[in-house]
């Protein structure tokens, strides 16, 4: 189940990243929007990496390393936390990670875009029957 989870989210975040992108060139946006697009991707990815890096409690003596999925843990020994237990998927919980940095700073240029889009076509249609 865990798995199906990570790979439901890297589905969801691949769709939002190649639609917003195929969206971009295809449609007639100026350079600008391209400019935001590559700058939100690479600050996503900066976020990503931050997500990587959160530590939360899951238990009074356990600590989980990574968000949403959890990459590593820590457990509370002797009056000291000892790192070092690794997820069971690492390597697609990070990707699934920094991939939902990017997605969510990448929503609102998706939803621009989107909204953009949608008037422009009902305008041409407008236009297109005399009204």
């Amino acid at each position: 189940m865990y798995l199906l989870k990570i790979l439901a989210l890297l589905g969801v975040n691949g769709w939002l990243l190649v639609s917003t992108h195929r969206r971009l060139t295809r449609g007639d946006f100026r350079p600008a929007w391209h400019i935001c697009f590559l700058i939100l991707c690479c600050v996503g990815i900066a976020l990503g990496i931050w997500f990587l890096n959160i530590r939360y409690l899951v238990s009074p003596t356990s600590r989980a390393i990574g968000a949403p999925f959890p990459i590593a843990g820590g457990d509370f020994m002797e009056g000291r936390w000892l790192y070092g237990g690794v997820g069971r998927f690492l390597y697609l919980a990070m990707l699934a990670d920094v991939s939902s940095g990017v997605s969510l700073l990448l929503v609102p240029l998706a939803v621009a875009t989107f909204i953009r889009q949608l008037r422009r076509g009902k305008t041409l249609k407008g236009e297109a029957n005399g009204g």
